[in-house]
């Protein structure tokens, strides 16, 4: 059986646009976990709190997407978190719903049985060690 590492880059390829995402860190996971409340004796999730956290954690770069001007978008970090304008950038795009799905399914363990149509998934390449 083959695992995922914190080090492992998964492509998610929707409408031509890459996303690399990897598996989020057990500290990452308690932050998602704390996305969570009871009301009226029923468990439930801040869902878009949740989004954003797992974005927050996973997603590590992109390409294909540009701003108005046709440059680049860049995504930006503080240390190894994505940073709040990003999120939110990245909140905006037309098919984040599918974007997300492919991330929780990363997130949960289950990307080798994720099928969406119009999205690819690929485990491409180990992050580089750091010198």
């Amino acid at each position: 059986m083959k695992i995922l590492t914190l080090k492992d880059r998964i492509k998610i390829t929707i409408d031509g646009v890459e996303f690399y995402v990897s598996p989020l860190s057990r500290e990452a996971k308690r932050e998602l976990a704390g996305c969570r409340f009871v009301e009226a004796g029923e468990e439930k999730m801040d869902l878009y709190q949740a989004n954003s956290v797992l974005l927050k954690y996973g997603l590590k770069d992109v390409k294909g997407l540009t701003d108005y001007e046709d440059n680049p978008y860049e995504l930006e970090f503080d240390g190894d978190a994505l940073k709040d304008d990003c999120i939110s950038d990245i909140l905006n795009i037309p098919f984040k719903d599918k974007l997300l799905a492919a991330s929780w399914s990363v997130s949960n363990g289950s990307h080798e049985d994720f099928n969406l149509d119009g999205v690819a998934l690929e485990v491409v390449q180990k992050k580089k060690p750091e010198s």
